[in-house]
């Protein structure tokens, strides 16, 4: 958060508020910049990767968003830019006024008459927590659909995704790999009689 900014966002094109990266990052004075969650100092950076990132300074108090993974944050990261490219507004880390939920990613789309959060899952939780959490989302009129990067027990019992991430070969990209499926008709074969057009199925697809 910046005191007459507001929101800033290292992942949105001017930073969500018609900002430069440069104005921010390395300048002296120093631009007064807090965590939204737990109000300490935080200083821009960029990883080794190029990932523009915010830390916490030095002698921050517990706040649940220091101890996540890079692959939670790569994950996150992956997640705002695909809803961006699919045309949704979406923005990170966003707060239920009635602090209910926290929203790793927030996709609204175009005319703003739907809502979805996307939560990067990497860490174990049962389906019954995570189905609490959907009712939470449920009550303000969001859905929610869960994706984690490995085989989790509660994949199939609640709306969520299992992603692979690329590989070390050119070009590769994120995909999904499990819990995406499409609903089609078949056209029925043989001499079996069919009361309609065919025969409805879901299969998996890439």
């Amino acid at each position: 958060m910046h005191p007459e900014r507001g929101r800033i966002d290292a992942t949105a094109g001017g930073l969500g508020c018609d900002w430069s990266w440069s104005a921010i990052h390395r300048v002296r004075p120093r631009v007064p910049l807090t965590c939204p969650e737990c109000s300490h100092g935080l200083r821009a950076k960029v990883s080794r990767r190029g990932l523009r990132f915010f830390a916490h300074d030095p002698g921050s108090p517990a706040c649940s968003l220091t101890g996540e993974t890079m692959e939670h944050r790569l994950l996150k990261l992956e997640l705002v830019l695909a809803a961006r490219e699919a045309g949704w507004h979406a923005e990170l880390e966003v707060p239920a006024a009635s602090g209910r939920w926290r929203a790793d990613v927030l996709a609204t789309s175009r005319d703003g008459s739907q809502r979805i959060a996307w939560e990067a899952q990497l860490s174990p939780i049962t389906a019954y927590d995570i189905s609490q959490r959907i009712e939470h989302y449920a009550a303000d009129g969001i859905a929610v659909c869960w994706v984690a990067t490995r085989r989790r027990p509660w994949l199939g019992e609640v709306p969520a995704v299992r992603a692979r991430p690329p590989g070390n070969e050119p070009g590769s990209q994120w995909q999904v790999a499990e819990g995406l499926t499409r609903f089609a008709v078949e056209p029925c074969e043989g001499e079996r009689v069919c009361p309609g057009d065919g025969h409805a199925v879901w299969s998996e697809v890439q």
